[in-house]
């Protein structure tokens, strides 16, 4: 049986949306930073380094869209009124959860049974 946590406050909700907002700009200036090139110098690049480097650039732009798009996502949950509910059971996310991950969007259940059968897919 779930357990039912209360409701996040009008504060709460306001303190994780600027949390939300300011990672967002981070993570868009990261991103912006990345497509500009940010890095070594071209003329202090060793040929065997660039592939790394490309690599290694793309995986980082790939993760800060990730998580872009988790915090779009919570905002948008913010402005239907339905953030801080789990998207699968419904039930209230509790306030250590939301504090840690204010993009959370699962309880921390939901969100074992999701990670478990998102390892099951990646092993087959």
């Amino acid at each position: 049986m779930k357990r039912e946590f209360s409701r996040i406050d009008a504060r709460e909700r306001e303190l994780l949306r600027r949390r939300l907002t300011d990672r967002a700009q981070v993570l868009l200036d990261e991103i912006s930073a990345s497509l500009r090139g940010g890095g070594l110098a071209l003329d202090a690049r060793e040929p065997a380094t660039d592939d790394t480097e490309a690599a290694v650039t793309a995986a980082s732009a790939e993760r800060d869209a990730a998580e872009l798009a988790e915090i779009e996502a919570a905002l948008e949950r913010m402005r239907a009124g339905t953030y801080g509910l789990c998207a699968d059971c419904f039930a209230a996310l509790p306030w250590a959860r939301l504090d840690a991950r204010p993009e959370a969007s699962r309880c921390f259940d939901c969100e074992a049974v999701g990670e478990q059968h998102s390892a099951t897919h990646a092993s087959l």
